[in-house]
């Protein structure tokens, strides 16, 4: 849920540009990523369905040759 700001989110190759008040939901084993657009503050409310969060990088330094990362929440 994104509570202020704009943010630039590509799910799965679509990118959707959501704000204040939107609501995105990412199916499991999606790629997904956002950037914030503009000048303001992001704030945010992320919540994932599992015990365990795990991070495959796609993209950037951490991406090239990196394994999965895990971490209890």
């Amino acid at each position: 849920m994104i509570h202020s700001c704009k943010a630039l989110f590509t799910v799965a190759g679509a990118q959707l540009v959501g704000e204040g008040g939107l609501i995105i939901v990412v199916p499991e084993l999606t790629p997904h990523k956002f950037e914030v657009v503009g000048p303001d503050r992001y704030r945010s409310t992320h919540i994932h369905a599992s015990d365990r969060f795990i991070t495959d990088w796609l993209e950037g330094p951490r991406a090239q040759d990196a394994p999965s990362t895990t971490d209890r929440i």
